[in-house]
């Protein structure tokens, strides 16, 4: 696999989190989800980074708000709103 911080890896942990999602497998597409988050600081290319932050914090919020966890999702899409 990549580096820590590689583009790739976040990339494809985002797709996995998708997929998870997508699949009603929601516990597994929060921990893929989380994973990407907590790499995309590390990233070497930044300007990858900030054009995806957003769309995968969308994507966890969504399975926040799946799972149930709305406090969680207000949290998040809150920090969505004052990043913009």
């Amino acid at each position: 696999m990549g580096e820590e911080g590689d583009w790739l890896v976040i990339a494809g942990l985002w797709d996995l989190g998708k997929i998870h999602k997508s699949c009603g497998n929601l516990p597994d597409a929060e921990n893929f989800l989380a994973e990407a988050c907590n790499l995309l600081d590390t990233c070497t290319d930044r300007k990858w980074a900030n054009s995806v932050v957003l769309g995968i914090y969308i994507d966890r919020s969504e399975v926040f708000i799946q799972r149930g966890f709305l406090g969680t999702a207000e949290k998040m899409l809150t920090l969505i709103l004052e990043h913009e």
